[in-house]
């Protein structure tokens, strides 16, 4: 006996967009997505501060395919436009470099020590957003667990100065977030303190 499979493209897309449409609004890159029901033709742009393409993907929605899958697709093209928080911080020259300005002979031994210079290093990736409640997830690059985060400013003008300037954004990170708990660990679901 055999059996007919066809599944049409407006039933298909009845599920589809709900799924899809919820994984773009919990996204930290900064897009602009269409879908054409018609013909099941899907344009993912991903845009700069200043509304310029970056770069875009499209697809046609296959509805022989899971869902979960197609999405899947999508989330590793936007990876790695997903925005950093960087660690940023002051330090004194080592050794070494002490002595390469000292022998270029544009600082003495005195200046030189008391030089810092600017250490930027990736913290966090943004993996996630919750406009709802006002909360962002981030990888932790170190442990590679990943970490929920309460702002307290609203999210659209975090992510915006994100989007503008990350490295300016990582500097105040600290002082507009708290940390809440790891996601994953429903055991430790209680406040863990900065």
């Amino acid at each position: 006996m055999m059996y007919d499979y066809t599944v049409s493209l407006s039933t298909y897309l009845e599920d589809f967009i709900p799924t899809f449409s919820n994984f773009i609004s919990k996204c930290p890159a900064h897009l602009d997505v269409k879908i054409v029901k018609e013909t099941g033709m899907v344009s993912v742009v991903v845009l700069n501060e200043q509304n310029k393409v970056i770069d875009h993907m499209e697809f046609l929605i296959n509805p022989l395919l899971e869902k979960k899958e197609q999405i899947r697709n999508v989330k590793i093209f936007l990876e790695k436009y997903y925005p950093i928080i960087h660690s940023v911080e002051s330090v004194l020259y080592d050794k070494e470099e002490v002595d390469q300005l000292v022998e270029s002979g544009q600082y003495s031994l005195v200046q030189a020590l008391k030089l810092r210079k600017t250490v930027v290093t990736d913290l966090y990736q943004i993996i996630r957003i919750h406009h709802r409640t006002n909360e962002i997830d981030c990888l932790n690059f170190k442990d590679k667990k990943t970490y929920k985060y309460k702002l307290h400013q609203p999210l659209e003008l975090f992510m915006k100065k994100m989007w503008e300037n990350n490295i300016e954004t990582s500097k105040i990170f600290p002082s507009i977030s708290k940390l809440m708990y790891e996601v994953g660990n429903q055991n430790e679901k209680t406040n863990i303190e900065n």
